[in-house]
């Protein structure tokens, strides 16, 4: 809620041009909700390093949607994955949640093989398609980590984030 300065409203009581309004000194008000209301959320500082040395070091992986209009094929989601070095993108439209983990590891066998090297980090958010045993078994069998944002933080995820607000 505003109001106007409060130097203004203190003026306008020593002036008595409000009727009822008695006089008011600075201490009478209380800043604490001006405070409050003026506050932003503390600055997020990026997770692990600021861009990759090689391709396939790290992958922004990411699932928008469910979108209100259904695609043609009955897609309602697209999966985007992001290599951070190159910033390439590979978009996989899906129906289902749970077609995210086969699409990921098409993706990264796929990518392994024609760059030969291998996928070393997968940044994702707390999506449960992201969190669940398979998917998580499945990065640990290969030795890829997990890199996990805070919840409700897509900032920390931002490359993912920024491209699918674009698409």
């Amino acid at each position: 809620m505003c109001h106007i300065n409060e130097r203004y409203i203190i003026q306008t009581s020593k002036n008595k041009c409000v009727k009822g309004l008695p006089e008011l000194k600075h201490s009478d008000f209380k800043r604490e909700p001006c405070k409050l209301a003026k506050s932003r959320c503390k600055s997020f500082k990026p997770i692990g390093k600021i861009r990759s040395s090689k391709p396939l070091e790290l992958l922004h992986v990411d699932l928008c949607g469910p979108f209100p209009n259904v695609a043609i094929g009955g897609h309602r989601y697209f999966l985007s994955i992001i290599d951070d070095y190159s910033r390439k993108v590979t978009n996989y439209p899906i129906k289902e949640k749970t077609e995210v983990f086969k699409h990921f590891s098409n993706y990264q066998k796929r990518a392994e093989r024609f760059l030969n090297s291998k996928v070393i980090n997968a940044r994702t958010d707390n999506g449960l398609e992201f969190c669940h045993d398979e998917f998580q078994s499945y990065l640990d069998d290969l030795g890829i980590q997990a890199e996990r944002t805070n919840v409700y933080s897509p900032q920390q995820n931002r490359v993912a984030e920024r491209y699918n607000y674009t698409a």
